[in-house]
């Protein structure tokens, strides 16, 4: 069961974990506060304040750090990492268990540029983007590699938890949603069979699940 703390949080998490929708449902139930329009400090595509990350710990704000963020803010996260032992705030770790499905969702997303429902009803210049026979091989790769190295930082982050004796909580995708209760499906999932499917990766996520290092600390 997902427990609520009643402090500032940093949420822990990667894409396609419906992560958003849970940091403010978390937040509400909390009462914890967060900087208008800026729960994700380390996106690239944000403004972190003159402080950086440690001003948002200075004012207590929540706020959720994506695993595999750019590497142009990795001196940020380094930065938090340091942190971590003196602040007092909740942890999550935020997974999903299916990481085929995670994939296919995260690929549509990436190449078709839908993040959320409505950008399935903006106008486009193209029809939908499918992968051809020939591609998949450098897909199967690429997805391993960045499912990897997901997993790679949730054990870094809980290796540093642990060590300081920190608590924290493992949330899975699943969990995730029933405690948001309600639907969090962008509509896209129709259009994933067609945008390729590969035996071949199910199998590779599968071995990863056997063998990471992740799923034995879970």
């Amino acid at each position: 069961m997902i427990q609520n703390h009643g402090k500032p949080f940093i949420l822990w998490a990667s894409a396609r974990t419906a992560s958003s929708q849970f940091f403010f449902k978390y937040l509400e139930r909390n009462n914890c506060k967060v900087m208008h329009k800026t729960h994700e400090p380390l996106n690239v595509q944000k403004k972190l304040l003159g402080g950086g990350i440690l001003e948002f710990i200075n004012k207590k704000y929540s706020f959720k750090c994506m695993v595999n963020t750019s590497r142009v803010l990795k001196l940020e996260l380094d930065r938090l990492q340091q942190a971590i032992p003196t602040i007092d705030y909740t942890h999550i770790i935020l997974y999903r268990k299916d990481l085929y499905a995670r994939q296919r969702s995260f690929m549509f997303s990436k190449y078709n540029d839908v993040w959320k429902k409505e950008d399935l009803t903006k106008p486009r210049d193209s029809s939908w983007y499918y992968f051809k026979k020939e591609d998949i091989p450098s897909l199967v790769d690429h997805a391993i590699k960045w499912e990897t190295e997901c997993l790679d930082m949730y054990v870094k982050h809980i290796k540093t938890l642990k060590e300081y004796d920190i608590p924290y909580q493992v949330v899975e995708f699943n969990d995730a949603i029933q405690y948001i209760d309600k639907d969090t499906s962008q509509g896209t999932k129709q259009y994933y069979d067609k945008m390729f499917q590969s035996e071949e990766l199910k199998k590779s996520l599968k071995n990863l699940i056997i063998n990471h290092e992740f799923y034995s600390m879970i």
